[in-house]
């Protein structure tokens, strides 16, 4: 049945408190993606580019619409919004309008968004690994700007990209992997 969980140990239901942990943890992902490009939109001094913070917009957008693996409008709607990020990613990374690490954390979480309701011939969930690359992409400039780890000659945002982006990355990323947790790596931790 489409839009709901099944089950995934025996006795397991769709309402146990450890999936509904799971889908807040993908909602709070999808949540920081907007408003992470909502503070990047309305606070030009908050180190996230323009082009970057439409990105997150539309990639929190869109987490938000696929978690809940609903055919329909909210599919569609969902896929068209990771679409247009990827499109701005490449374009940005293309022309240059931003530094190299965001728009490949960009591109890489957009392409993670699509191929959402995708399954590999193998029966592997490629959304996955690319979730765990925008995790792995973003977390190394997370921990360094939270403990200032830098050469002491670096400008501000070394790696090009902000505290708050890189955050926002992490936890689009860490949404995108348990967005669906009867599936792949979810299906292994909750059986």
């Amino acid at each position: 049945m489409t839009g709901t969980v099944p089950d995934l140990a025996p006795g397991s239901t769709p309402d146990s408190p450890a999936l509904r942990s799971v889908h807040r943890v993908a909602a709070a992902g999808a949540g920081l993606g907007v408003l992470a490009g909502l503070v990047g939109l309305v606070q030009p001094t908050s180190g996230i580019e323009r082009g970057t913070a439409v990105g997150l917009l539309l990639c929190g957008l869109s987490l938000w619409l696929l978690r809940a693996d609903q055919p329909g409008w909210s599919r569609r709607a969902g896929q068209i919004a990771a679409g247009i990020a990827a499109l701005i990613a490449a374009v940005t990374f293309q022309f240059g309008g931003t530094p190299t690490l965001p728009a490949l954390s960009l591109g890489v979480t957009a392409l993670a968004l699509n191929a959402l309701p995708l399954e590999s011939r193998l029966g592997r969930w490629p959304y996955q690994l690319l979730a765990v690359a925008t995790m792995l992409t973003s977390l190394p400039v997370a921990l360094a700007e939270t403990y200032g780890v830098t050469s002491g000659r670096a400008p501000a945002y070394p790696a090009g990209m902000s505290l708050l982006s890189a955050l926002a990355f992490v936890f689009l990323g860490l949404g995108v992997l348990l967005a669906r947790p009867q599936e792949g790596v979810g299906q292994v931790v909750f059986s």
